[in-house]
């Protein structure tokens, strides 16, 4: 696990140790990051956002749900079992954003109603244990900012799946204006 506090710009040698953070059966994952600052860990280092799966051999099925969890670093990289989401995949994850006005206890993600398939960005506060929802997904977080990106999946998504789309039905196309 590297440091929150180490920066790339340092200049010199530095050491870099590795913990096996998770185990057992189900698969745990953040998803790629370094787009607008995607980092796993929250401002003072103590909790550790990710996922947790059956499986990560193949697409998610419209309906398959992925545990939104914290691994809390100080108490022994305890599992906290906190969300579910139905819009993620295995390889962007869910598109976590650690709130950029409350980096300490809120973090963003999305989420798609399986019904409708709405996708809707969801904020989540771990002290209140509360949950609010936006109307459109979240794409990023401007940092030491309250903007955060949003847009239509499906624009973005000419073939059809992806965050929040899953691959059930042919690529369809669409013409942007």
């Amino acid at each position: 696990m590297l440091s929150p506090n180490l920066k790339a710009s340092e200049p010199g040698p530095f050491a870099l140790e590795i913990e096996q953070l998770t185990s057992g059966a189900k698969h745990h994952f953040f998803g790629y990051i370094g787009q607008c600052q995607t980092i796993p860990w929250n401002a003072s280092g103590r909790y550790i956002l990710g996922m947790e799966i059956d499986r990560i051999d193949r697409m998610p099925e419209p309906e398959e749900a992925a545990t939104v969890m914290l691994i809390d670093a100080h108490e022994g990289n305890r599992i906290l079992r906190v969300e579910k989401t139905h819009a993620w995949n295995p390889q962007q994850g869910t598109m976590f954003y650690w709130n950029p006005p409350a980096p300490e206890t809120q973090f963003l993600f999305n989420d798609r109603e399986v019904e409708t398939g709405a996708v809707f960005a969801v904020l989540h506060d771990i002290e209140a244990n509360l949950r609010a929802i936006s109307l459109l997904p979240s794409g990023g977080v401007v940092p030491r900012s309250r903007v955060s990106t949003r847009f239509a999946l499906a624009a973005l998504a000419p073939a059809g799946c992806g965050v929040g789309r899953p691959c059930r039905s042919a690529p369809f196309s669409a013409r942007l204006a």
